[in-house]
């Protein structure tokens, strides 16, 4: 199912889909929510509700406006993602950018 979250002035688009407990797909740095898992429904299948997004200036999210691009607003932005999918609380997994 398709995701679109507003983050201040930014548009973050994502999908999530399976059900159970939530884990969060964060990408790397030049990357897209496409590339944490790689394409794998194992999470799904083994009983996951996933949800993964593109970071402000990635895939399908908009740009932030001048250098706001910081891991205080990539925060800020998860915890947006987080509150428009009704999750108090995920298991969190990411790559590169997404693991910092």
């Amino acid at each position: 199912m398709s995701l679109t979250v507003r983050s201040g002035e930014v548009l973050l688009a994502g999908e999530q889909s399976g059900e159970g407990p939530a884990v969060l797909l964060l990408h790397g740095l030049s990357a897209t929510r496409r590339y944490v898992v790689m394409g794998s429904r194992t999470l799904e299948r083994s009983g996951h509700r996933v949800i993964a997004y593109d970071a402000r200036g990635h895939g399908r999210s908009g740009p932030a406006r001048g250098r706001a691009y910081g891991y205080p607003r990539l925060a800020g932005d998860l915890g947006a993602v987080l509150d428009a999918a009704g999750v108090e609380r995920a298991i969190l997994a990411g790559a590169s950018m997404g693991a910092h």
